[in-house]
């Protein structure tokens, strides 16, 4: 991945880089902990998008989503693509991790009430 694509995605809000949980190696993640990107070797990137974000990409060129039922897509950066349309796409899975982790919440803790 290209130094300046790299910082790029540190310039979005709530998102700091960390060790990967999955990979060797650096990764983004929000504010809240929860990893939405980390690179794939040099010129590949695995984006958590999540299902709900995976049915709204309109253009699957951009993403070739993982086998059925997955959150993550995998972004070929060896293609031409402009910076901010990786910008923007990153943006959409940070807002979709934060919705979902909210709710991971209230499920949690609407189960902690129950017991």
């Amino acid at each position: 991945m290209k130094t300046e694509q790299w910082n790029a995605l540190l310039e979005i809000d709530r998102v700091v880089e960390r060790p990967s949980r999955y990979k060797d190696g650096l990764a983004w993640c929000t504010v809240a902990g929860r990893e939405i990107a980390h690179a794939e070797g040099s010129d590949r990137l695995d984006l958590r998008l999540t299902r709900a974000g995976i049915r709204e990409l309109h253009d699957v060129s951009v993403a070739e989503p993982r086998p059925s039922p997955s959150d993550w897509v995998t972004l070929d950066l060896a293609t031409p693509r402009d910076e901010k349309g990786l910008v923007e796409l990153v943006r959409r899975a940070v807002a979709l991790n934060q919705t979902q982790s909210a709710r991971g919440r209230q499920i949690k803790r609407s189960r902690r009430e129950r017991s």
